[in-house]
């Protein structure tokens, strides 16, 4: 079985996470202020996701962080908010 990556549009900054020592973020922000964060990190690291087949989502518009979600969990929602929203892929 080969293993999936997730595609993030190029909108998208990836960075070391600020808190969390060798976890890492993937950060899209809009003039507007709308802000999507996507998180990653090692077992253990307090964080909803292992950054390779489940991550951890932000979304402004949403009320809650949303944990272990699935690489196709996360496209759907990309593709839902960005290309919809910003036209952006």
């Amino acid at each position: 079985m080969t293993k999936r990556k997730i595609t993030f549009p190029t909108s998208f900054l990836k960075r070391e996470h600020l808190v969390i020592k060798g976890a890492f973020q993937w950060v899209h922000i809009k003039a507007d202020g709308h802000i999507i964060s996507i998180v990653g990190g090692e077992k253990g690291c307090g964080l909803y996701g292992n950054g390779e087949t489940t991550f951890e989502m932000y979304d402004k518009e949403d009320e809650d962080v949303k944990g272990w979600l699935t690489i196709d969990e996360i496209n759907k929602h990309l593709d839902e908010t960005i290309n919809t929203e910003y036209n952006l892929l």
